[in-house]
């Protein structure tokens, strides 16, 4: 009778074994629930935003890659937009349309006031610089050589010439800074003729 109150004594103390088990898991769980969350292993990267193209406007001074090239040209936005394209006039009277905005960089935004397309072609209407059937030398469009050729029309609306080359082909609207005037040579005066000599007379036959 002792021996089996002793034995159930002793199954009725809790063990410390297991006390120290309890508290161990009870730590886990706490340090877990305190910890960040781990991202999934198949989470899709944030995707990069990119910035956002710069957009241009008539007037605005541009260096752009003519016909996407490596070299810069100066001119300005005449019109367009990022989505179709700008159209450019550079400064050497060459024009490009349809040109994409990663092929222009800015030069000098346009403020506003008057328009500089405007300005020039009035003035250039209001003092001609070339009239018709005058003697010039133009760069057809797309080309940088100077051929023979007369003034056909103009100044129209836009301050531009018509020219007719003198190998047959013609230009219409060129700008001025593709026509150069070739001064007349002057005519070569001629020679005044030479005053007649006189006769000398013959001398008397000696007999």
């Amino acid at each position: 009778l002792a021996a089996l109150a002793a034995a159930a004594t002793a199954r009725a103390q809790p063990d410390p074994r297991l006390a120290v088990a309890v508290a161990a898991l009870a730590s886990a769980q706490e340090t877990a629930n305190n910890a960040p969350p781990t991202p999934a292993a198949d989470a899709a990267p944030t995707p990069k935003q990119e910035a956002p193209e710069r957009t241009y406007k008539r007037g605005d001074k541009v260096d752009v890659r003519y016909k996407g090239g490596d070299k810069y040209f100066p001119g300005r936005v005449v019109g367009g937009n990022n989505q179709r394209g700008y159209d450019v006039n550079y400064d050497d009277g060459e024009r490009e349309v349809g040109v994409q905005a990663a092929l222009v960089r800015l030069v000098e935004s346009f403020q506003g006031g008057e328009d500089p397309f405007v300005a020039k072609a009035e003035a250039e209407r209001a003092n001609p610089s070339l009239f018709k059937g005058d003697v010039v030398e133009a760069s057809k469009k797309g080309h940088k050589e100077y051929l023979p050729g007369k003034v056909r029309g103009g100044p129209w609306d836009d301050g531009t010439y018509d020219v007719d080359f003198d190998d047959g082909s013609r230009e219409n609207r060129l700008p001025t800074a593709k026509i150069r005037k070739v001064q007349p040579v002057p005519p070569v005066p001629p020679k005044e003729p030479a005053p007649p000599q006189e006769a000398t007379p013959k001398s008397e036959e000696t007999r």
